[in-house]
Parts: C-alpha cells; structure tokens; sequence
C-alpha cells in the first residue's frame, strides 16, 4: 500500500487544523506549501519522491497554512541484507493485533530482503509501543513487523 499524504504528514507529526483534502492535494502535486506551527514558526513541506522535505524558512508573502506539529524522531534499522531504512509511525487509534480477523486484514506480504535481526527487532517493537503503532513508513510504503520481518500493511482508517 502507498502512504497517502495526510499519513504522512502525521507521521512527521504534522496535523493539519483546517482544510485537510485541499493541503493533501496540493502537496502530492508536488507545490511547496508554507505553514505556521503551534508557536508561530513558519516552515515550508514538500513531496519530492516519496519523501516529505520540510525546511524552516516562509514562501514569500504567501499566507501559511496553520497547523499543530510536534517532533517525531525516525527510527533508523538495518535489514539483514544489509538495507538501511528510515522509518516514522503511523498513528492508529487500535491495534490490530489485539483481534486476529483484523491482524489478518492489516498484515500483507513480507517485504523482500527486509528481514530483521532480533536487535533490530527489538527496537522496532520498542518503537512502534513508545508511538501506540503497529505501523510505520519510509515515505513509500507502509509496513508492520510480521514474525523475523518487515511486512506490508493496511491500517484501518480513522
């Protein structure tokens, strides 16, 4: 499954406080959007290949779109094939692991090479607790940690 961009955003812990679909929207066409924080802080996000390019400088005289944002530090693993991956969570409001039928419906394929260490898997798991998630993306896709490995998933929507 690919990221939509309102995941995303909350994934770099930016939520939109008005006019969700039109930002989505906006940002996928690949445009450079300013926005203010919380505490009046000007910042500028943009898509570029998956990745969401945030800097904290103001486009021009533009009128910035306010939002509530709050620092969410990736976590970075090694898969054993030696893939480095940087990765942000998802946020879930449950978790399908607590219900087999859902878990069966969030987890997908494993992803292929993506196969963890048991170190790294800790940190994952320790991760995804510290963020209430069993999700988490790279930007490009989302995934879960399924048994030894990365998996894809499909989180039930909000």
């Amino acid at each position: 499954m690919t990221v939509n961009v309102s995941l995303l955003l909350r994934a770099h812990g930016i939520s939109v406080l008005t006019g969700q679909r039109r930002l989505a929207a906006l940002i996928e066409l690949g445009s450079p959007l300013g926005m203010v924080d919380q505490d009046g802080v000007n910042f500028v996000v943009q898509l570029k290949d998956g990745k969401l390019i945030y800097s904290e400088a103001a486009i021009g005289q533009c009128l910035s779109i306010p939002v509530h944002r709050t620092l969410i530090e990736p976590l970075i693993i090694n898969a054993t094939a030696g893939q480095k991956l940087e990765l942000r969570p998802i946020p879930m409001d449950r978790i399908p692991s607590a219900d087999p039928v859902e878990w069966l419906s969030f987890v997908g394929i494993h992803v292929p090479g993506a196969e963890l260490n048991e170190i790294e898997q800790r940190r994952l798991q320790k991760y995804m607790k510290l963020h209430r998630t069993e999700a988490v993306t790279d930007g490009k896709s989302l995934y879960t940690l399924a048994g030894d490995r990365l998996a894809f998933c499909t989180p039930p929507q909000r």
